[in-house]
Order: C-alpha cells, then sequence, then structure tokens
C-alpha cells in the first residue's frame, strides 16, 4: 500500500467536512485547491511549500470546506429536497437526457475515485438519480395529454449540473474513462453543454431549450462559450468571438455548398435550393460556382 502523504490526511479532512453537510467532491479536485492554498500561504508568507503545509492544520482545511459549502449554499447542502419547493420546469426529453448523464458522470467519478471511497461517490449520485426519478414518477400522471415539462426543485438542478459539469471537466483533463463511456451520452455532457442547459433553466426559470435537436444544442454550446470570456480582456474577448465568427462562417459555408451541390444532383432547381436555404438563387449560384459547379442552369 502506498505511504500516505500529508495532502492525502488533508484531503480526508477537506472531504469529511463536505460529507457531514451532504456535499461531495471527487479527490483531485480537492487535493488541487489544497496545493492551491499552499502555494498562496507559501507565496504570501515568502516560504517554502513545506513550511506553509505546517500552517495548514486540520481546522483550516475545515473552514476551507465551509467556504466551499457557503458558496453551494443554493444546492441546499444536507436538506431534503424531495420537500424543496418545485418551481422550475424542464422539458421531458432534457430530464431524460440528465438522468442518462448523472449515470455516467457516476461512472467517471467511480473510475478516478480509490476504492474506500467509491460508496460514497455512488451514495452521492444515487441519491440524486433518485430525487429525479421520484419526481418525474410523481409527474407522469398530471402530464398525459400535458406540455412535456416536469417541475424540479433548482437545488437539485444546481447540484446535477455541478456534478456531471465536474465529471465532464475530469474526463477533458486526463481522467480515467471506463469502457464504452466515450459516444454513450453523447457531446452534451463532454462538453458541458448539459450543466450550462439546466444552469440557464435555474437561473431564468424559463426553458433553455425548447427542443433538444443539434441547432439547439449548438446554440447552447455557443452561448456558453461567449459567457465564459465575459470577465477576459477586452483584446481577448473581442479576439475570441472574432476566431468563433470567422470559424463558424468557414464551417457554415462549405456545409452548404456541400448540401446544395446534393441537392442539385437530385435534380433541385436554384430557387429551390434558395428556398430551403434561406438565401437568394443568386447567392445559390455564387456558392455552387465556388464549389465547382460553374454556370448552374437556372
Amino acid at each position: 500500500m502506498p505511504r500516505r502523504t500529508w495532502l492525502d490526511s488533508k484531503i480526508d479532512v477537506f472531504l469529511e467536512e463536505l460529507a457531514a453537510s451532504g456535499m461531495h467532491l471527487d479527490r483531485q479536485r480537492a487535493g488541487e485547491l489544497i496545493t492551491g492554498q499552499v502555494r498562496a500561504v507559501a507565496t504570501l508568507m515568502a516560504v517554502t511549500e513545506a513550511t506553509a503545509r505546517s500552517y495548514l492544520g486540520d481546522e483550516i482545511i475545515k473552514d476551507m470546506a465551509r467556504r466551499m459549502l457557503f458558496e453551494v449554499a443554493g444546492e441546499r447542502p444536507g436538506a431534503d429536497l424531495m420537500e424543496a419547493p418545485r418551481t422550475v420546469a424542464l422539458p421531458l426529453a432534457l430530464v431524460g437526457i440528465t438522468v442518462a448523464a448523472l449515470a455516467e458522470a457516476m461512472q467517471v467519478r467511480a473510475a478516478n475515485e480509490p476504492p474506500g471511497h467509491l460508496g460514497d461517490v455512488i451514495t452521492t449520485f444515487a441519491q440524486t438519480l433518485s430525487g429525479f426519478g421520484q419526481i418525474t414518477a410523481g409527474a407522469a400522471p398530471e402530464r398525459v395529454g400535458g406540455p412535456a415539462q416536469i417541475l424540479f426543485p433548482p437545488a437539485l438542478l444546481r447540484r446535477a449540473a455541478r456534478y456531471i459539469g465536474g465529471a465532464a471537466d475530469l474526463a477533458a483533463n486526463g481522467g480515467q474513462l471506463p469502457d464504452g463511456i466515450e459516444g454513450s451520452v453523447g457531446r452534451e455532457q463532454r462538453t458541458g453543454v448539459l450543466p450550462y442547459l439546466l444552469t440557464v433553466e435555474v437561473s431564468t426559470g424559463q426553458s433553455a431549450c425548447m427542443s433538444l435537436d443539434g441547432a439547439q444544442l449548438l446554440r447552447a454550446d455557443v452561448e456558453r462559450f461567449c459567457a465564459e470570456l465575459v470577465n477576459d480582456p477586452p483584446a481577448v474577448r473581442l479576439r475570441s468571438l472574432a476566431a468563433l465568427r470567422a470559424i463558424r462562417d468557414e464551417v457554415m459555408l462549405s456545409a452548404l455548398a456541400v448540401a446544395m451541390t446534393s441537392a442539385r444532383e437530385e435534380g433541385w432547381g436554384l430557387r429551390r435550393i434558395a428556398k430551403f436555404s434561406a438565401v437568394s438563387h443568386e447567392q445559390v449560384r455564387r456558392i455552387l460556382a465556388a464549389a465547382g459547379e460553374a454556370n448552374a442552369p437556372e
């Protein structure tokens, strides 16, 4: 058995303090937070990191955990969310995707936790999955013939968004993936779109995606990307947005040209292609010409 380090023991203290209030965090993330605090203390006091660790006793680590609990107070750690007011409506399709993503997030987290902590991971995710299942089952009789939406407590959605986003970050940063996980839930979990959608649902009280088709998911992904630039310096923000627009235009023009060429091969006229593409027939002619179909007949 590997020798336990100072960091291992402090991670245990940190996670135990969170668990006492019904919150769970993966050990890797907890270790990163504590290591960051060690470096901050070392820099502030102009001492080595080894000396800085001596200032971070168990009570200091517990205080770090309590501050995190305060930051996620909107998730109501330790509260019975089944009794909380249900004020945010989710489309039924988004409920299904969320449940699937939570199940896969649990597998990702479990694959990256020591065996002794698997029980905590499973319990944490199982409680959230159970909440989604019970609420969905209870709402089902009311939804027959009605809108395909179900009301959820905001705190449960915030919690689900954090769990899924955390697993997506873990997977994106070299975390171990269980067999079969790649491509099972799909891009809405791995790119962080789903946590973004859940957060928008909670913060606005309105449906963030009336439809979960590819165009809506792409829009949500772009909105998330733009939202992440808000606090960047103007030069960085403007360059990033300009690059995004250039990439979008390049990809869209190429895809349009391919689709228009396929339509021409099926005998479509320019005006019909223009109608379905929401452009003029002259634009269709120019796009096809640039793609290699010069002098396309009317």
